[in-house]
């Protein structure tokens, strides 16, 4: 039985399929990443949309509560 042949076309593939390994995760690291910057992209959106919507109601509020004061005089 020769050894020595399997040995050689273990360490043979052994670069191979270390070359997959660190492509498959940096692959799996991206589609990660792409997606949690997608969804932190989304939750910026909603709190500029809050903080938009904050704003108007505030504004509506010194509206009334000017009204208010500019009828008591």
């Amino acid at each position: 039985m020769n050894t020595n042949g399997y040995k050689d076309a273990f360490w043979r593939i052994i670069p191979i399929l270390t070359m997959i390994l660190v492509s498959l995760i940096g692959v799996v690291w991206a589609i990660t990443y792409s997606e949690l910057s997608h969804r932190m992209n989304r939750i910026d959106d909603i709190i500029l949309i809050q903080n938009e919507s904050i704003a108007r109601i505030e504004a509506k509020l010194d509206i009334l509560i000017d009204g208010q004061t500019d009828a008591r005089k």
